[in-house]
């Protein structure tokens, strides 16, 4: 497998990140499985794969260990899910006030 780039100065990386790829991943998580989460998001499998692909190498570490019999949540890929969960948590709060 080919190494990761390594990640983005954090305040860059904040300020650059798109969100869309993060709310990508946390249905992959959710799902379970990239093809499923395409279906969720109405969009195709690959797309869905490049998507999760761009978040990684934005973040220089891999998320999600997979391969035609695997699919695992990484150590990071964890910890970025718990984030997600929260961050569009308080958004959901947010938008309802």
């Amino acid at each position: 497998m080919k190494p990761m780039n390594p990640p983005a100065e954090p305040e860059k990386l904040v300020r650059e990140l798109d969100w869309n790829l993060l709310r990508t991943f946390m249905i992959v998580v959710q799902e379970g499985s990239i093809t499923r989460a395409a279906h969720r998001l109405m969009l195709r499998q690959p797309t869905v794969s490049q998507a999760l692909k761009r978040l990684e190498t934005r973040l220089g570490t891999r998320l999600i260990d997979r391969s035609p019999t695997q699919f695992r949540v990484t150590p990071a890929g964890q910890t970025l899910y718990r984030e997600c969960l929260e961050i569009f948590g308080n958004l959901v709060r947010t938008v309802q006030c």
